[in-house]
């Protein structure tokens, strides 16, 4: 399993939906998780692991993200 269990963190409001499949997808995976990890977890907390983890391993972005960053003056 890829995902790590869930920590709170502060939130930001996001709204969107999600295909019919991909939402059975996530129940699923969120039985499985629940399985592996001996904890259930709602779907949203879910999603925002997944989207985390997809984010923190994605080599490219975080590449771009210091490069942009390293052009950004100081703020004081």
């Amino acid at each position: 399993m890829k995902l790590k269990p869930i920590h709170s963190l502060p939130s930001m409001k996001l709204a969107g939906r999600v295909p019919g499949d991909l939402h059975a997808d996530l129940i699923a995976y969120a039985e499985y998780y629940r399985e592996v990890l001996s904890e259930p977890i709602a779907l949203w907390p879910l999603v925002v692991q997944m989207v985390g983890t997809f984010m923190d391993e994605d080599r490219a972005f975080r590449m771009w993200r210091r490069q942009r960053d390293a052009g950004r003056p100081e703020s004081k």
